[in-house]
């Protein structure tokens, strides 16, 4: 063995001085490939102009004050005029998104002789809205001065004159099955194929639209317009 160490020493010697040389070598090239990339990531990032950033900051800023003023919007406090069979009528500050059925609970609920089932209590309430709350037995609207709407139990609208009130008009795109009721000549099925037609296609854009409505003809439908609206 150690003639032919002695033989072969320089060969041997050579060849382990290449190997050594070449893992040197590909450890040098993968850290010098390694550099450069994280070379490239830090000039990127230095590349970025930060008008483009403060611009994305200010959109990203703005969208959210413009959906928080959204927001804001759909829920602005409004006025509200509640009368008749409650327990504390009065004006009370509601939101846009509130219901009758909340301004009622503002209102310390209904009396005893409160005729509850005239009341529509999903209809959404408005600002400087008038709600009345009929009494059992009573069929009229009082007149309400100087109100630019009123609801009764059966969620007409009554749009009122200095100094008095006109006849209540029923809304045909609020009322319920008792409230188109009140219409001249619509009757229990025909007020349910109002409510239908107005389910299936949407609210009706002019009262002249009833004529689409199965059941009412022209002759029906002159007898309800000055008796309706869609406002």
């Amino acid at each position: 063995m150690e003639k032919i160490w002695r033989k072969y020493k320089p060969w041997i010697v050579g060849i382990l001085c290449c190997l050594l040389a070449i893992v040197f070598f590909v450890y040098h090239a993968h850290a010098s490939a390694e550099k450069q990339a994280e070379l490239k990531k830090t000039d990127a990032l230095l590349s970025q102009k930060p008008d483009e950033s403060a611009a994305s900051m200010q959109q990203d800023s703005s969208s959210g004050q413009e959906a928080g003023g959204a927001s804001s919007s759909q829920t602005d406090t409004i006025m509200v005029d509640i009368k008749g069979a409650v327990a504390h009528p009065g004006v009370y500050p509601l939101q846009t998104t509130d219901r009758v059925n909340d301004a009622i609970e503002r209102a310390g609920g209904f009396t005893a002789k409160a005729d509850v089932n005239q009341m529509n209590l999903a209809l959404k309430v408005k600002d400087e809205m008038v709600i009345y709350v009929p009494k059992k037995g009573e069929k009229s609207l009082p007149q309400v001065a100087g109100s630019s709407s009123a609801v009764s139990g059966d969620a007409q609208t009554m749009d009122n004159a200095p100094g008095g009130s006109t006849p209540a008009k029923v809304n045909i795109n609020e009322a319920d099955v008792t409230g188109l009721q009140n219409l001249p000549g619509i009757g229990p099925a025909k007020a349910q194929a109002i409510l239908q037609y107005r389910t299936e296609h949407g609210p009706f854009k002019s009262v002249d639209d009833l004529n689409n409505v199965s059941g009412i003809g022209d002759k029906t439908l002159e007898k309800i317009k000055p008796a309706a609206t869609t406002n």
